[in-house]
């Protein structure tokens, strides 16, 4: 059974409710859906269509992902112009209007009195890149030198790397989406362009539902600790980051993210490009199938698919792709796993409670050679504590939460398990293993360690491991 989760981005090729399901079939935890594209009745339709999924036995968590905001150039008088290197243009900031090769508008009306000289104006994910030269703050217009050239159409995305820009992480139109997801129930929003915690602060006062913080940009990898002690989960949003960093850097920053991201048992996601040719091929590259597992050995949750799935010629092939390197990378990480949980261990006293008791479950699950861990979670914070020590073996995590049984959708390893009635502690036990005999996961005999509260499934009370054979 596949321990990383795979999330998939639904679109055109993938909205039906038949391809929908035949993505279950092929491994997704986890449907993203993007706001950037689309209107919001679109996105409605989606997640109502998707949510009913959850009727015919399915299980899987669905994360919103808010655009935030995208700075762009405006039109121009023709389809496209050109920027020659060496020559000089004209960015300007006040009022719209249609440009051209020697002078452009953009639609961030402040950036002339927050861009510096010397810093850097980059158009279409870098292809194009400009550096500031002069700042006329009267006609709000910011004078570059074109650094790299080259071919410019209508409404191209702008970055800013650097630039400490003042606009919120929250448009006016993220807050529309937001209002969507939180009558639709959803299960997370991804929030992007965050530069510091107040992002995330600001965006928890208008929603209970987790926040995932997309890291990439320069000020989210400045303040990377911070962000993530006050968000709920992270995406390592490698495309804007490739743009806003030297593109060399985005591997180790990638492993940083990912990294701090475990250490505060935060679920943490790898996207973007991570089957990229498969858009149009049926196959991925070596060096693609290669990312994947190297996001996995990096500690990764998740990993993600984006156009791959929602407008590619091939979606269950690619679901498949990470599928198979996702098990293979996994039978390869048992041989480290006692690194791993050293590497970890040095963590866990400077960290709350559940930590250390799920250290030591972890260690114990492996020194009696279990064949399964059970974390009774009412928030899911139990189940990702263990999660983050990377067991060998799964871990079935029951909750007697609707909210938690479909987010824990995310996180590594975790088999959620949903629980009715008023059960006591021991009537907990006994229901899991016998969902876990009934997938082949355990038999007779058997050990299991068992974390938990007493009495179990009250927030915060997690005090118990404990060790019992099946009979």
């Amino acid at each position: 059974m596949r321990k990383t989760k795979i999330v998939a981005t639904v679109g055109p090729a993938s909205e039906s409710e038949e391809n929908l399901i035949k993505l279950l079939e092929c491994g997704v935890n986890v449907f993203r859906l993007n706001s950037s594209h689309e209107t919001l009745d679109v996105h409605r339709d989606r997640i109502q269509r998707i949510k009913k999924l959850r009727n015919k036995g399915y299980t899987f968590a669905i994360l919103l992902d808010l655009s935030g905001p995208k700075i762009r150039t405006g039109k121009f008088e023709t389809d496209y112009v050109t920027l020659q290197q060496g020559s000089i243009v004209e960015v300007v900031c006040g009022e719209e209007f249609v440009g051209n090769a020697q002078r452009f508008w953009i639609n961030y009306e402040k950036l002339y009195e927050e861009i510096k000289i010397g810093e850097k104006i980059l158009i279409n994910d870098g292809a194009v890149s400009l550096v500031t030269k002069e700042v006329h703050r009267q006609d709000k217009t910011i004078l570059c030198e074109v650094e790299r050239g080259g071919e410019i159409t209508h409404k191209r995305g702008v970055n800013l790397p650097g630039v400490d820009i003042s606009t919120p992480s929250l448009t006016e139109r993220d807050k529309e989406f937001l209002k969507l997801g939180n009558e639709e129930g959803i299960d997370y929003f991804a929030l992007s362009f965050v530069r510091k915690a107040k992002d995330i602060i600001e965006v928890k006062e208008l929603t209970n539902i987790p926040i995932v913080a997309k890291i990439e940009t320069v000020q989210a990898l400045n303040n990377l600790e911070e962000i993530i002690a006050a968000t709920d989960a992270v995406m390592v949003a490698r495309g804007d980051l490739g743009v806003e960093i030297p593109i060399a850097e985005v591997p180790i920053a990638q492993k940083r993210i990912i990294e701090l991201s475990n250490l505060y048992k935060k679920p943490v996601i790898t996207a973007t490009q991570m089957l990229e040719s498969m858009i149009n091929n049926a196959t991925p590259t070596r060096a693609e199938v290669t990312d994947i597992s190297n996001a996995i050995l990096d500690g990764t949750d998740a990993i993600m698919l984006s156009a791959e799935t929602s407008i590619g010629k091939y979606p269950c092939e690619a679901v498949r792709v990470m599928d198979d390197v996702s098990k293979m990378t996994e039978k390869y990480m048992e041989s480290y796993e006692t690194y791993k949980l050293e590497w970890l261990r040095e963590y866990s006293s400077s960290f709350d409670t559940s930590s250390a008791i799920s250290y030591a479950a972890t260690t114990l699950a492996k020194n009696v050679n279990a064949k399964l861990m059970i974390a009774a979670t009412s928030t899911g914070s139990t189940a990702i504590h263990v999660s983050k020590y990377k067991p060998a073996i799964p871990i079935m995590a029951a909750t007697n939460s609707s909210e938690t049984y479909n987010r824990l959708s995310l996180v590594w390893d975790v088999i959620p398990v949903m629980l009715e009635g008023d059960l006591t502690t021991d009537e907990m036990i006994e229901q899991v293993v016998q969902k876990a005999q009934c997938l082949g996961l355990v038999n007779s005999g058997d050990k299991v360690v068992i974390v938990a509260g007493i009495p179990w499934g009250k927030p915060g009370t997690t005090d118990t491991v404990k060790i019992q054979t099946i009979k």
